[in-house]
């Protein structure tokens, strides 16, 4: 009787432990947490704003209406962002980072000297922009195809030596021979646009999605021609043609069009590869709720900014194909937007 006894009580105890686990599994929640968004740039320029949205909306898909803050992180283009981000404590911090497109080709070309920064390993969580690229000149040049800049000089503005735009304007001097000199220095969109304006540069490549807030005023004024675009994709609608389209020997062409594809990431944001799985479940879902909420893309729209997301798993397939792309070609490419 007591071996009867004994058994129905294991077994009452056994369910109790079967069924424990699902009664302590509370739904996940980030209440109580702070949130950081980590941005490589200055206050105020494009990066920083669209940052800044994320933040105003992002929470609301969170679970638990966490704190989120944005963190201005300039420098080294990208690359004191990471520096910090590697030095925190990535559980007891949860962030997420936007990063510069062209810090990805310099890590898959091994050019990150000391910084500890492999793509592959984070967590990409999404890209609110779309890679596309203008590039625009003052109208004072008279310039108004993009084949007429051959061997001329002319002056155009960058935030910082291995920025994106910096390396786009390497890149057509080699592959179109341009004779672009990018002047360094500038913290964002807007004050390249009234560099522009005033005179200072002639010529000055944007992220589109900044187009109508910065460039097309000064278009509609006449003070600047949007002249061509760049991009993986053809964009008809924009009028203007894509500077990948342009008749080129084939050695040039595959150059242009790799230095393209490797910086054509958008502005990713990413959870570093310490981040707690929970969080990047969670911060992932909210980016493709977020990416589609009516609200949100209203908002965008008030600010010029043209929405055209991709998610976390899109951005980390091209990041494989990056790195799949054969190291003698990333080497050519490489020999262009590394030498300085």
């Amino acid at each position: 009787m007591n071996r009867i006894l004994s058994a129905a009580i294991a077994a009452v105890g056994a369910a109790i432990v079967a069924v424990a686990p699902a009664r302590a599994q509370a739904p996940a929640t980030l209440e109580g947490q702070t949130i950081r968004i980590l941005i490589p740039n200055t206050a105020g320029g494009i990066n920083d704003t669209e940052g800044r949205l994320v933040q105003a909306h992002i929470g609301r898909f969170l679970p638990g209406n966490p704190n989120v803050v944005v963190q201005n992180l300039p420098g080294a283009a990208g690359e004191r962002m990471i520096e910090f981000m590697n030095q925190t404590d990535q559980v007891a911090n949860p962030m997420i980072a936007m990063v510069n497109s062209a810090l990805i080709f310099r890590a898959r070309a091994g050019d990150m000297g000391g910084v500890a920064f492999d793509p592959r390993t984070v967590h990409w969580v999404g890209s609110i922009p779309a890679s596309i690229f203008a590039f625009m000149v003052s109208t004072a040049t008279g310039v108004t195809r993009p084949e007429e800049l051959v061997g001329r000089p002319l002056t155009a503005a960058a935030i910082a030596a291995g920025g994106t735009t910096y390396l786009y304007y390497l890149l057509l001097n080699r592959a179109l021979g341009f004779a672009i000199e990018p002047i360094v220095g500038y913290d964002g969109v807007g004050t390249m646009t009234l560099a522009l304006q005033r005179g200072e540069i002639e010529a000055l490549i944007v992220p589109y999605s900044s187009y109508a807030q910065f460039i097309q005023p000064m278009v509609d004024a006449g003070q600047a021609r949007f002249l061509s675009y760049i991009s993986l994709e053809d964009h008809p609608e924009f009028g203007v043609p894509n500077i990948l389209d342009l008749p080129l020997p084939a050695e040039e062409a595959q150059m242009l069009r790799t230095g393209v594809a490797g910086t054509s990431f958008g502005r990713p944001f990413f959870a570093p590869p310490g981040s707690d799985p929970v969080f990047v479940a969670l911060i992932r879902s909210a980016f493709d709720q977020m990416a589609a909420d009516p609200e949100f893309l209203a908002a965008a729209t008030a600010l010029g900014i043209d929405i055209r997301y991709r998610d976390g798993a899109t951005i980390a397939a091209a990041v494989a194909d990056l790195y799949a792309t054969p190291d003698d070609v990333i080497a050519r490419v490489g020999a262009v937007l590394l030498a300085e």
